[in-house]
């Protein structure tokens, strides 16, 4: 071969040159879609990380408690608002409750000043000036002293004579949630609320009783939250009953580290599910259910027997879940939808001027719950609600639809809008289920408003030290929540559980203390 025809070959030919550049310019492409969700993930987990949020923990409290959950999915920002203008006036302060014990006492006037002063004659009563201040006493801590008396000393032929033993009798004791323990109902449902209500760990509880002269360590009360895990179960076993018995039902999970009594690690992480539905007369019932996993075999322990629609995002095990039980409805939650709009629109450079194509999606979103909030309210019957969706909600959704089959092929899939209009049609069947079926939410709100309390005291609860105390912690914080769900003082409720279900014999004195048939007495 000569030195031409080398020189020749070892040039690339035209069809070769062609594919090197259509290779460059489709690397290009790739990487600059790279570069772009990169930065937009980085803008995205400095807003997760730095701007304000509504959930913030006080610091310095991670290791104060055994019990903690993770923090769970943050709730969808609300589009900015003009402010109103400030109205300016008197203030009206709500009036205190009259059930409150009060303690009246009578300022007067001293004799001297009792009299007219021009003519010096006596003065009368005419009238009064009332007004009221709050006070407390806190902590009052009272010891009951219990005296069961004995009986004997029969002077009959047979006691005295020796033929039989002696007849000796007692009063009984009286029925108590803990045998032999110390602690009174209302000081368990005391500590039990302070826990779980109130997020206040046992360490700082111990610190309190302390300053009362107590000495209350935190072991013995952790023992009794575990102990009172027992005794409530036949009304926790009532409560999931009743759950599966619902129409709809609201699903959400949360993690939970777990020491011992699982047969995983220390670091492994368990779940915490909740899950929520309206009863009989908008009754509000609450379960939560320990789980060693996020599989959907917890779902599937807890709903056993139920039929309906399960109301949930978008996590796959509630698809596994749905394959195995047809009899159960799967329902999109369009908040998790509009969160994915939201932090699409947010993650966008503030110097950028072209048009976000993810704004037009969240905006027909946030129209959907303006019709809910605006057009139709919490308390429409159930034909209002339904003939308003079908003439309004129902033409969002079909503008919708067509601006998401539009928009899909132009988002590159790696970027957040990409994401979430595909998030959203993935899910299309199961969102749209609202419009036919007016007993159906938007959202799954509710569900995660009952998650909160875990993400209220995350700082302080890191971990269960057992699985039998996060299985007592699932019990006890369903009966406060549900509580708390049904418009009932948490302590007087659980007080009360702890005096009466000790003395139940029947599944109906059971039944008299579920949360939303329970009344308080009257003072």
């Amino acid at each position: 071969m000569n030195a031409a025809t080398q020189a020749t070959s070892s040039h690339p030919s035209y069809d070769e040159l062609v594919a090197q550049i259509a290779f460059l310019l489709r690397q290009n492409k790739e990487l600059l879609e790279d570069k772009n969700y990169l930065e937009e993930q980085v803008r995205h987990l400095k807003r997760l990380r730095f701007a304000k949020s509504s959930e913030v923990a006080p610091s310095g409290q991670g290791t104060l408690f055994n019990e903690a959950e993770a923090l769970a999915a943050d709730t969808p920002a609300k589009p900015d608002k003009p402010k109103k203008p400030r109205k300016r006036g008197k203030s009206r302060r709500k009036p205190l409750p009259d059930d409150l014990p009060q303690i009246h006492k009578t300022i007067d006037l001293p004799d001297s000043e009792k009299v007219c002063a021009h003519s010096g004659q006596p003065l009368s009563v005419i009238g009064e000036e009332v007004s009221k201040t709050l006070d407390i006493e806190p902590m009052k801590i009272t010891v009951i002293v219990t005296h069961r008396l004995k009986y004997g000393g029969c002077a009959c032929t047979t006691c005295m004579g020796g033929i039989e033993s002696p007849t000796m009798k007692t009063a009984p004791v009286e029925p108590h949630p803990i045998p032999k323990s110390m602690a009174a109902p209302g000081l368990l449902a005391y500590i039990a609320v302070s826990k779980y209500a109130d997020a206040l760990p046992l360490a700082r509880q111990e610190g309190i009783f302390k300053r009362f002269g107590i000495d209350l360590v935190r072991a013995t009360m952790a023992r009794w939250m575990i102990a009172l895990g027992v005794v409530i179960t036949p009304l926790i076993n009532l409560i999931r009953d009743e759950l599966v018995k619902c129409k709809v039902i609201q699903a959400d999970e949360t993690r939970i580290q777990v020491h011992k009594g699982t047969g995983k690690a220390a670091t492994a992480e368990n779940y915490m599910w909740a899950f929520m539905a309206n009863g009989p007369n908008d009754a509000k019932i609450v379960l939560y259910e320990l789980g060693p996993s996020r599989s959907h075999t917890v779902p599937l322990r807890v709903l056993e027997d139920f039929t309906g629609y399960l109301h949930t995002d978008g996590y796959e095990a509630y698809e596994t879940l749905a394959a195995k039980m047809p009899a159960i409805t799967l329902v999109g939650d369009w908040a998790h939808v509009r969160r994915k709009f939201d932090e699409a629109i947010k993650a966008v450079a503030e110097d950028f001027k072209g048009e976000i194509k993810a704004k037009a999606g969240f905006e027909l979103i946030n129209a959907l719950f303006r019709i809910e909030r605006e057009d139709i309210g919490k308390d429409a019957p159930d034909d209002v609600r339904l003939k308003i969706r079908q003439e309004k909600s129902a033409k969002i959704i079909a503008e919708l639809k067509t601006w998401a089959d539009e928009t899909a092929p132009t988002l590159p899939p790696k970027t957040l809008s990409g994401i979430a209009v595909r998030y959203m049609l993935e899910r299309w069947e199961k969102l749209i289920l609202f419009l036919d079926n007016p007993i159906l939410r938007l959202d799954t709100n509710p569900v995660e408003g009952v998650i909160r309390p875990f993400v209220v005291g995350r700082n302080n609860w890191l971990f269960a030290d057992t699985a039998k105390g996060a299985e007592a912690s699932a019990a006890l914080y369903s009966l406060i929540v549900m509580a708390r769900a049904n418009g009932i003082n948490p302590f007087l409720y659980l007080k009360a559980v702890f005096t009466e279900l000790p003395k139940a014999k029947t599944a109906e004195d059971v039944a008299a203390l579920l949360p939303w048939i329970w009344k308080p007495a009257a003072k």
